[in-house]
């Protein structure tokens, strides 16, 4: 209720005459609880109204929320007008309207938001199955997210995305697609669909560009086709980048190859094999599909262009550059087209011969040779007229005329060796290779021998000689310069005090046949008074045996036995020999009686040597004498029981003749007799003494048979098969005295 003031100037104090207080001023009741039950009424129904008419439950719901804040902002402004006035009502409205308008607006601003997110994803869900999918995902934003924006929300952007590829809005479907992996709605289970989703409309948006431009493309400029060219590459690059599934992938790829085998169709007009093998090259590495066929049709091409490069590098004498191209070209044709490896080889072959003259003529023989080698072992089988073989051979001389002329003369002599061995291998009938060797022998000889490395030099003229490399003139050449270093060298030896290394000098000249006519004799000679020398040496020695032994050799040795020295041995072993067969004879027996059987029977052979060996030697009647000598022998007859026959006659004869019943009486030879052994011959009679012993002298050289007589005078001959045993055969010696002692083979009276 409100205060009534007294008037002014009065105090209420002195007012003690009034009794009552006077009764206030009743005031009208105001209409604002009414106004705000209409206001919200009449709110209600235009929410209605507006649900009918938009369909947007979730947007009046929305307006309530606000319709409230704007409640709630009118009652704190009724308040601070209240305020201002002390208390006093501010348009008519006090603080209960203050109040009503403030609960009001809390409840519509407060409820508001329980009530729009199920009602925007309701419409959102809506608007989904209606495939409005731009709706759908305004309607999803404004849900209060959670579930919404892991499932709802990413597949409704995933379908907006497919709906603007199928329109032809291929950037704003992108767009769509980058928001379902966008790091605000993941993780979801939609995120795997959109590699091939993005793929699709990479794909999608180069078939339009090919397919706009396809009529017009020949019409294009350079610069046109170019751009068109990349912009499809780009678009298809992405597809490829988005790393879909490996069909999209290989579709991509299949995108890419036509539009660069398209390109490839202006290179190859324009010969700019370079760019193409680049082109091929991109090709190979990122956009093959994995198909044989595919495969195939990039190595065809690849090889192709290959083999059109090499084409050109050879007209441009590149010869190395074409044949890296053509083994390219090769590998690839071995493997997916076969019919044409024959005609690669032809031109890898070609180039071969054709960069070896290269080659030497820079210098590089090494790389030449290497190369041809190698070379050869691979196209040799094919090369049916041995053009690389030619080529290998020219190396090999030119490389060796290099190192000859740079005084590298044993590199070059096994490179000529080389060049002769493969000259006679194929059957080149190149001279060149056996005369630059015939050169380099004959010059290293020379050198050696100006040197006094005889054997070098010696070596070096044999092989040059044997192996044949000399020319007619420098086989010439040889010969007096290899028999002038043998001789040399033996008399260099020789005169070092090493007669026997001399001798063998000597002797291996002698025995290869290498001494010319003018050197031959001296070598015989000096080879002769070695071994000459080493005889006298051993005789002065009073080695006499040595000396013997030595000048035997002499005269027996092939090589020596017609020297001078040999010749004069005749005058000087068998004096030696003599002399020694006259020591032997003194050492051997004393008288009849042998000391040393084996002097005796050395000096017999020595005797014997002079006699055939230096028959004419005055030393050989001498020997002669000794040896023809008759024989002492003694002997004696004794019965089986080892009891002397004495008194009995025996003969010695040199033949027999056997006597039988049918032997004629005048027989000369029998003299009547009808049985027994007649001695014939040389016959030697006489009879044994008292104790059956007898002494004979024989000639050499001859057999006796042995007969005595009985007592009856029957003549008993030693048999054997009814033939007479041979008794002694005199060896042709007269230095050792026979003893014969005979056994009766019955028991004979004495």
């Amino acid at each position: 209720m409100a205060t009534v003031s007294p008037p002014q100037g009065t105090s209420s104090a002195g007012s003690k005459g009034t009794t009552s207080a006077p009764r206030p001023v009743r005031r009208k009741a105001s209409n604002a609880p009414v106004f705000l039950v209409a206001l919200l009424v009449i709110g209600f129904f235009v929410a209605i109204s507006a649900v009918i008419a938009t369909d947007d439950v979730a947007g009046v719901v929305n307006t309530f929320g606000y319709f409230g804040w704007g409640m709630a902002g009118v009652a704190v402004l009724l308040g601070l007008g209240i305020a201002l006035r002390r208390g006093k009502a501010f348009l008519g409205l006090g603080l209960v309207s203050v109040g009503l308008l403030l609960l009001a607006g809390a409840v519509l601003a407060g409820a508001a938001p329980l009530f729009s997110s199920p009602a925007h994803a309701s419409q959102g869900t809506q608007a989904f199955l209606q495939q409005n999918y731009e709706r759908a995902i305004a309607e999803f934003r404004l849900t209060s997210g959670g579930d919404y924006f892991r499932k709802e929300l990413p597949e409704a952007y995933l379908k907006y995305g497919d709906q603007l590829t199928q329109a032809g809005n291929y950037q704003k479907a992108l767009d769509q697609y980058n928001q379902v992996i966008s790091p605000e709605l993941k993780p979801n289970r939609f995120e795997s669909q959109v590699p091939d989703a993005r793929a699709r409309v990479y794909l999608a948006w180069a078939d339009k560009l090919d397919k706009d431009n396809a009529r017009a493309y020949s019409t294009y400029s350079a610069e046109q086709k170019a751009s068109l060219d990349n912009e499809l590459l780009n678009k298809y690059d992405a597809a490829i980048n988005a790393q879909p599934s490996e069909t999209l992938i290989n579709q991509a790829r299949s995108g890419v190859r036509n539009i660069l085998y398209r390109q490839v169709e202006e290179l190859k007009a324009q010969n700019k094999y370079q760019e193409l093998d680049t082109l091929y090259q991109k090709i190979s590495l990122n956009y093959l599909d994995g198909k044989p066929q595919s495969l195939s049709e990039l190595e065809s091409r690849m090889a192709q262009n290959y083999l059109e490069w090499s084409h050109q590098e050879t007209t441009r004498y590149n010869y190395d550059s074409a044949l890296a191209l053509l083994q390219k070209a090769e590998a690839r044709y071995t493997s997916y087209d076969p019919k044409k490896v024959d005609g690669v080889v032809l031109d890898i072959i070609d180039n071969f011969s054709k960069l070896a003259p290269q080659l030497i003529t820079a210098g590089q023989y090494d790389e030449a040779v290497n190369r041809l080698e190698v070379a050869l072992k691979t196209y040799g089988p094919k090369d049916k007229t041995n053009v690389i073989a030619l080529a290998l051979l020219n190396s090999y001389v030119e490389y060796a005329n290099d190192l000859q002329a740079r005084n590298n003369l044993d590199e070059a002599k096994n490179r000529f060796k080389q060049a002769f061995d493969f000259n006679q291998k194929y059957s080149f009938k190149d001279n060149r290779p056996k005369a630059g060797l015939g050169k380099i022998y004959l010059s290293q000889a020379q050198d050696a021998e100006q040197k006094t490395d005889y054997p070098k030099a010696i070596a070096l003229y044999r092989d040059g000689l044997n192996t044949q490399y000399f020319s007619q003139e420098e086989t010439a050449t040889a010969k007096t310069s290899i028999s002038r270093s043998y001789l040399t060298w033996g008399q260099q030896t020789e005169q070092s005090s090493n007669p026997d290394r001399a001798l063998e000098i000597y002797r291996e000249g002698l025995q290869n046949n290498i001494f010319d006519a003018a050197s031959r004799p001296k070598a015989l000679d000096a080879g002769g008074t070695i071994l000459l020398k080493r005889g006298t040496d051993a005789e002065q020695r009073n080695e006499l045996e040595g000396a013997i032994k030595i000048y035997n050799d002499l005269a027996a040795d092939a090589l020596f036995k017609d020297s001078a020295s040999a010749k004069t041995l005749v005058n000087i072993a068998p004096k030696t020999m003599f002399n020694l067969s006259g020591k032997l004879i003194n050492e051997g027996r004393q008288g009849d009686n042998v000391v040393d059987l084996a002097k005796l029977t050395q000096a017999r052979t020595l005797l014997i040597s002079i006699t055939t060996s230096y028959a004419r030697s005055e030393y050989a009647s001498q020997a002669r004498d000794l040896l023809n000598a008759q024989i002492n022998m003694t002997g004696k007859l004794l019965n089986v029981r080892g009891e002397p026959l004495g008194n009995r006659p025996v003969q010695f004869s040199t033949d027999y003749k056997l006597c039988t019943a049918t032997t004629p009486d005048t027989d000369p030879d029998c003299q009547g007799r009808k049985e027994g052994i007649a001695a014939k011959g040389e016959v030697l009679g006489f009879n044994t003494a008292a104790d059956g012993g007898y002494a004979i002298k024989l000639n050499p050289g001859r057999t006796y048979y042995f007969s005595w007589q009985e007592r009856n005078g029957k003549w008993i001959t030693a048999l054997a098969n009814n033939q007479p045993i041979a008794a002694v055969t005199v060896k042709t010696d007269g230095l050792v005295p026979l003893k014969y002692e005979y056994r009766t083979p019955t028991d004979a009276p004495q």
